[in-house]
Parts: structure tokens; sequence; C-alpha cells
């Protein structure tokens, strides 16, 4: 019975294990990272989207850049596999839709932790109106409310044509 507990486990640290270097992929955006988000010096399972995506943000040659880059992260690691699940007309709870919601909350987590402050980051280092606008939206971000990810991208689009 001992061995079955240790399986997942194992299995989960031989996935850890297999995820991309973010250091070879993003090598100038991951050098600014691990100053912002220390925890990103060591990668695991649950914090590696979100130190890809920062890594990226950071690379960004515009506040804009890096917006879109952080919709696409957030849109990507806490509502499509949502709406996959309701797509397959999965509507019961079940085991996939539990580990589902956990790691939704791990990204959501990991998010608050890592991507919003390094977005932040980002915004501040442009500091120009269409950064200080967006950082106030920064503020406000729940990574789990479909409607304040609706909200940051309406605020971005708007401002987007008239950004310097």
């Amino acid at each position: 019975m001992r061995k079955y507990f240790l399986l997942p486990i194992i299995f989960l640290a031989a996935c850890a294990s297999m995820l991309p270097n973010i250091e070879d992929q993003h090598p100038t955006g991951y050098s600014i990272l691990v100053r912002i988000a220390p925890e990103c010096t060591n990668i695991d399972i649950d914090n590696h989207g979100a130190c890809l995506a920062s890594a990226k943000i950071l690379e960004s040659k515009s506040p804009q850049d890096a917006t879109l880059l952080f919709l696409a992260h957030w849109e990507e690691s806490i509502f499509s596999s949502m709406e996959r699940t309701q797509s397959a007309g999965e509507d019961w709870i079940d085991a996939r839709t539990l580990s589902g919601a956990a790691v939704r909350n791990y990204e959501a987590k990991a998010m608050n932790k890592i991507a919003i402050p390094v977005l932040k980051a980002a915004y501040e280092n442009a500091n120009n109106k269409y950064a200080r606008r967006m950082t106030r939206q920064a503020d406000v971000i729940e990574p789990l409310s479909r409607s304040s990810f609706d909200t940051f991208r309406e605020v971005h689009t708007r401002l987007f044509p008239n950004a310097p």
C-alpha cells in the first residue's frame, strides 16, 4: 500500500525534471526575473508556467507587448482548461474537474506571487501614460475571475491606440 502512495510523488518529480529550462530559452528575461521573483530560481511544476510567462514579459519591447503576453498566459493557464471542460459537456464533478480546479488554484497563486509583480515591474520600467494606467488595473487583478480578465483586457484595448 505504501508504494502506491509514492508513485504520484515520483511521477511529479519526473515531470518537473522534464520542464524546459527557462534560463536557456529567455536568458535576458530570466536574469531580471530572479531578482523580482526569487522563487523562480527553484522552478517546479507549480510555478513553471508563471516563471516562463514572466521571463517572456520581461523581454518584451513595450508595456503593450507585456500586457498581451500576460493576457495570453492568464487566459491559457486559468480559463482554457475550464472552457475545454465545458465545451466537452463535462458538467459533473469528477476527478478530472477536481484536479483541474487544483491546477487553476496553483496557477492563480503563481500569478499573484510571480506574474503580476513582474508585469507591474515592466510597467514601472516603461513609465508612460499607458503603463501608469495599466499599473492601477494590475493592482485589482483577481486571477480566477473572468470579469477581472475581461476588464483588464478592455482597459488595455481602450488605451492601446493612445499609447505613446
